[in-house]
């Protein structure tokens, strides 16, 4: 065994030439020759497990002979032996064989330029695996080169903690192969390659990635990392720790197919133009359930580029630039194909347009559907027809300050729907709430007869005239039944509100002011966590239901009317106070008014309550009376 004092000095130099100069010296084979599944430690008494005698340094080490077994790299292994020019990984026969490297204070060095320095799972019907804990892997070579996964046979690479960096990985490479790596920590850097990450490289290979946590970038210059490249088995999973990235496809040649699931607490990064399904003959999907997809710095993501790609959002978050559904004309009479489904969370486009219906003629069936959740984007576009459409049955179509009050509809070539979905401005002024009738952008849209649609201001201020509006279900097709001001500051100006049959009005985590009177004729008035000032009369009919929610106890959730508040002689008051106790003879105020008429005061108290209103869900509420107000106190 060599002296690791006398050497240390020059293997870290020559560590530091060989990261420079990849693959300039490749030296002896040394193979690891003991069958004995007890394993070993990679040097340190273990010379005698080596083919040339001695622990490897600078060579090309083979851990393929049969049984199976672990091989461990720690603290104990000096420093000269740490640094090698290639490693391949595999046994046969159903056994594994296994490398653990942990512990080592210096990175586990493979250098070479010309083939692939690293092979986990190296040849056919050969299984490999490699650990990588509180240490690092560095894997120095060119764009030629590439680390594998599973590459002719089977493989698992599993990073704990510690640092792996290398130019460019292929996790399933050859047809007959499958690789499994696995993120769970740590720093992964891979910083070339034209494709610096592809998952299912060949036709009949299986490629699976899981980041649970930590760090992956595969960032340098212009490199797209590939799920699915020509393989039709590929998938990466992201459900924890961040994957940033230049570009990306999923689902690349014709007849490859992959997948890429977003759920918990993942999140992943584009910075340049990704597409979904981008050869005519390839599928490309996005599944995201939980975490965040940014692709808000890339030009675009392109769903159904060439081949057919989808992306469906049940929870979650997608942040994006432009949207294109349907990207190229058809080839060899094929058509591209784009789907996008919101059922849940929010997808929010920061760049000029979201584009459906085919972004160039003859492409066809291209949709987004809206069921749940929300579309926040400057532009709704569906310039092409061919059945191409953007539905909205459940879910918020929300325009935001880049587009201001005149949102773009262009419905030339495919329908742009609304059925029973809420129309919403998001930081905006001077909203007009008859935007829908009178004119606007928003005529382009299709209403959908006995839809019940909802106009919501978030954080917005309608218009200073015109906006006396009944919201109800009666009116028509083109008509909202419902008012809802939610979050951080909200104005209803120009005009009364009449929550008319079948209508109703919510003010949710909002500081809210309506700039005039509100009725409400048989319906429901909803408040939840805010403070609400009405600066006109407020009516409650007969009937009415008032739900009232509040996180604390106390005067979290008040009405303020500044004019006349006139209570009805029945009405419902459903009372919900979340993640608090209330105390005795402590009083929450529904509402204050200088002035509050509709009956005896002697009909506010009493229990059971006979006449004035009906508690629900709470036999120790008693209804008071109070000189400005009107409040509910727990006995």
């Amino acid at each position: 065994m060599r002296n690791s004092t006398i050497v240390r000095g020059g293997v870290l130099g020559l560590t530091l030439m060989l990261i420079l100069t990849p693959g300039m010296c490749q030296s002896a084979i040394t193979t690891w020759t003991n069958a004995s599944s007890s394993g070993g430690a990679w040097s340190f008494g273990a010379e005698t497990n080596w083919s040339t005698g001695l622990a490897p340094s600078n060579n090309f080490v083979y851990i393929t002979n049969a049984v199976s077994k672990t091989v461990t790299v720690d603290n104990n292994t000096p420093t000269d032996f740490l640094v090698n020019s290639n490693l391949y990984i595999g046994a046969p026969g159903g056994a594994t064989n296994t490398i653990v490297i942990s512990g080592n204070t210096s990175p586990f060095v493979l250098s070479a330029g010309s083939v692939s320095p690293l092979q986990v799972g190296t040849a056919v019907g050969r299984c490999g695996s490699l650990l990588l804990s509180n240490n690092g892997l560095l894997v120095t070579s060119n764009s030629t080169t590439y680390s594998a996964v599973g590459f002719s046979g089977t493989g698992v690479m599993t990073v704990a903690s510690g640092r792996w960096v290398g130019y460019s990985a292929t996790i399933g490479y050859s047809s007959g192969s499958c690789g499994l790596l696995n993120l769970n920590g740590g720093t992964n850097e891979l910083f070339g390659g034209v494709g610096v990450l592809t998952v299912g490289q060949l036709a009949g290979s299986v490629g699976m990635v899981n980041l649970t946590g930590g760090v992956l970038v595969t960032t340098n210059g212009s490199c797209t990392s590939y799920v699915g490249r020509d393989a039709n088995d590929a998938t990466m999973n992201v459900s924890g720790g961040t994957w940033l990235m230049k570009g990306l496809i999923v689902g690349n040649a014709s007849g490859s197919s992959g997948r890429l699931n977003i759920s918990g607490s993942g999140t992943v990064v584009v910075l340049a133009s990704s597409s979904l399904g981008s050869s005519s003959g390839s599928t490309g999907t996005v599944v995201i359930t939980g975490g965040v997809l940014d692709s808000s710095a890339a030009t675009g993501v392109y769903i159904g580029s060439s081949g057919v790609g989808a992306l469906t959002l049940s929870g979650g978050s997608w942040l994006a630039n432009s949207v294109r559904l349907g990207d190229n004309s058809p080839t060899n009479g094929v058509t591209s194909k784009g789907t996008l489904t919101i059922s849940g969370g929010e997808v929010r486009t920061v760049g000029s347009t979201l584009v459906t219906a085919g972004y160039v003629a003859g492409a066809s069936n291209n949709t987004i559907l809206v069921t749940g959740g929300l579309l926040d984007a400057n532009s709704l576009l569906c310039p092409n027809g061919g059945g191409n459409i953007i539905s909205n049955a459940g879910g918020v179509y929300q325009f935001s300050v880049y587009s201001s009050t005149t949102p773009a509809i262009n419905t030339n070539g495919g329908p742009v729907v609304i059925n029973g979905g809420t129309i919403a401005f998001r930081d905006v002024a001077a909203v007009d709430v008859n935007g829908n009738q009178a004119g606007s952008p928003l005529t382009n849209m299709s209403f959908t007869a006995g839809g019940k649609n909802a106009f919501r201001l978030n954080n917005a201020t309608n218009a200073t005239s015109g906006q006396t509006y009944t919201f109800a279900s009666n009116p028509g097709a083109a008509n909202y039944t419902r008012l809802e001001l939610v979050n951080a500051t909200n104005c209803y100006r120009g005009g009364n509100v009449t929550i008319g049959t079948g209508g109703s009005i919510l003010f949710s985590n909002t500081i809210a002011r309506l700039e005039g009177s509100l009725t409400n004729s048989f319906g429901t008035m909803e408040v939840v966590n805010s403070a609400v000032t009405i600066t006109g009369a407020c009516t409650l009919a007969e009937n009415t239901t008032l739900n009232w929610t509040t996180n604390a106890a106390g005067n979290a959730v008040v009405v303020n009317v500044g004019g006349v508040l006139n209570l009805p002689t029945n009405a419902t008051v459903n009372l919900n106070v979340m993640d608090s106790v209330i105390s005795r003879d402590t009083q929450l105020t529904l509402f204050t008014a200088a002035n509050i008429t509709g009956g005896s005061p002697a009909n506010w108290q009493g229990v059971p309550l006979t006449h004035r209103m009906v508690v629900v869900g709470n036999t120790n509420l008693v209804l008071r009376p109070r000189a400005t107000g009107f409040v509910i106190m727990v006995k």
